[in-house]
This record gives structure tokens, C-alpha cells and sequence, in this order.
């Protein structure tokens, strides 16, 4: 995606409501990934993070405080702006860079673990951007990765049943009806990702090991467990069939990469 300078609607909107929402609000989310980071590769003080589109700014400062030497990289000069402020009221250090992850030209092989949480939907060349990150991981470097599930019933783009499904001229259509022109800028969904084609995607880009949610949720280990979640699990990893069903319509693609 292209860099925006003006001040965009979609953006405004943005920060005004998740902006409003405490950098320890976000604790428990953190943690999650910390410990999903943690079982491939040691976060410790001097890990080099590097995060793609920065939010608000939670999870670079969370890692911060822990020691990490935290770079985010973001389109929007409004977010690098909100975050930076943020970040020197909280007395962190954040390198704040302004660019695309397609074209943005980074240290090679100068980074330990890389976090991109519902960013590649939204970049238009994926491809592009997902080598770059591979590239600028080190050698067993970790990439977490979430984003859009097509066939999922439910979707975190927009509260509509069954939005992914929709083909791209009509979800481009509904939601610059709904939300105006700039959402085309920044915001819109320009993939709706499968986990068999997002994963094929990873490999091409030069990763060795991709790790799906089956691998990755341990039916015995979770935070809130129920019969129906363990069974479910225990079933996903007992078979190839019940996997790829459980795949299909999973609310998010949700994998770890390594280098």
C-alpha cells in the first residue's frame, strides 16, 4: 500500500476508539504471544522485534518494557505520530519507521522475530512483502503471522455474517457505501486469505517451516478449556480430514513461520 501523508477518515476512526484503550489493557493478548514466540525462539533482553503495521502502539511498548530492542514499520504517518507520543509518555525506546512493507528496504538478516497481526491482508503485493520479511530475518528467525480467513463465518474486517465470502468488487463496494472513499487508502481487505494458500505463500518466500493452528493449540493447555474445544482439537491432530474441515472455517489464519 501507498504512503498516505493527509490525515484519512479511516485512520481517525481508528484511533479514536482503539486509541482509547490502555497499552495494559492488551496484557493478556501479550502474553499469549510472548509464549507463542518463546516455544521457537528465547525472547530476552536484546531480541531484535520487528513489527509490521504498529496498531496503537501495545505491543511494541509491552516488548519494550521486557528489554526488547523494538522497530515497528507502518504506513500512516497519524499512527507513527500517535505511537511515538505514546511511547515517550510511557518512557520507552521505539524505532518508528514510515514505510510499506513491500518496498521498504530493511536490514538484512538483523532481526530475531518478526509480528504481523492482521497486517497482509492489507498489502496489496503480499508476495512481495512476506520475502522482505523473510529476508530480514535471521536464520531461524520466527514470523507470526494472523489475517483474514475467506470461508470463515464471521470475520474481523467488518461485522457482516459471512464477509469473506463476498467477492472483492462487492466488499470494495460495501464498505466505501459505508464507510466513504478513504477506506480504499488504508483499512480495506484487499485478501481474504486460506490457510492452504497463505502457507504455500510462506514457503515460497523462503520460510522451512510453517505452523498451522493445529500445531500450534495444545488441546491440554488452554486457557479456557471446555470438552468440546479438547475434543475438537484432539480430533484436528488425530485427523488429516477433520484438520482441513476445522481449517476452512476457523474465524482467522493464524500461523508461525521460521526461517
Amino acid at each position: 500500500m501507498q504512503i498516505h501523508p493527509t490525515t484519512l477518515d479511516s485512520v481517525l476512526r481508528f484511533l479514536g476508539t482503539e486509541g482509547q484503550r490502555s497499552v495494559e489493557a492488551y496484557e493478556e493478548r501479550f502474553q499469549k504471544l510472548l509464549r507463542l514466540a518463546s516455544r521457537f525462539r528465547p525472547l530476552e533482553a536484546g531480541t531484535r522485534l520487528l513489527e509490521v503495521g504498529i496498531g496503537t502502539g501495545w505491543f511494541l511498548m509491552l516488548s519494550a518494557r521486557r528489554g526488547l530492542e523494538c522497530v515497528g514499520l507502518d504506513i500512516s504517518p497519524q499512527v507513527i505520530a500517535f505511537v511515538r507520543t505514546r511511547a515517550e509518555q510511557d518512557g520507552v525506546s521505539l524505532d518508528l519507521r514510515l514505510g510499506n512493507i513491500e518496498e521498504t528496504v530493511l536490514e538484512r538478516e538483523a532481526f530475531d522475530v518478526v509480528m504481523a497481526e492482521s497486517v497482509f491482508e492489507h498489502v496489496e503485493d503480499w508476495r512481495r512483502g512476506l520475502a522482505n520479511v523473510a529476508a530480514c530475518l535471521r536464520p531461524g528467525g520466527v514470523l507470526i503471522l494472523t489475517s483474514t480467513n475467506r470461508f470463515s463465518p464471521r470475520s474481523g474486517e467488518y461485522p457482516l455474517p459471512f464477509y469473506g465470502w463476498l467477492p472483492n468488487r462487492l466488499r470494495y463496494w460495501l464498505r466505501r457505501t459505508l464507510e466513504g472513499p478513504d477506506i480504499m487508502e488504508l483499512g480495506i481487505d484487499f485478501h481474504q486469505f486460506t490457510y492452504p494458500g497463505l502457507s504455500d505463500g510462506l514457503k515460497e518466500a523462503g520460510f522451512s517451516r510453517v505452523y498451522d493452528i493445529g500445531h500450534l493449540l495444545d488441546p491440554e493447555r488452554l486457557n479456557h478449556p471446555t470438552w468440546w474445544k479438547i475434543a475438537l482439537l484432539r480430533a484436528m491432530r488425530r485427523s488429516v480430514a477433520v484438520r482441513r474441515v476445522m481449517l476452512t472455517f476457523w474465524p482467522e489464519t493464524e500461523l508461525v513461520a521460521i526461517k
